[in-house]
């Protein structure tokens, strides 16, 4: 859990159980990278046909608003 005094740096953050941890710990390595693939090439595609949204991405990875 984040500590109440740490200073937001900027992009997003959530949080997630311990059981929620244990639970995705138990899904295969191979199956989390297939996912994290997937999800990059969707990303870089939604990004590649709209530059409004890439621009919208680069911000929120900066912390932007």
């Amino acid at each position: 859990m984040k500590n109440s005094k740490q200073k937001h740096m900027g992009g997003f953050d959530y949080y997630r159980t311990r059981e929620q941890i244990v639970e995705y710990m138990k899904t295969p390595a191979k199956e989390k990278l297939l996912w994290l693939e997937e999800m990059r090439e969707l990303n870089n595609l939604v990004a590649k046909h709209n530059p409004r949204i890439a621009k919208i991405q680069e911000k929120f990875r900066k912390g932007e608003n």
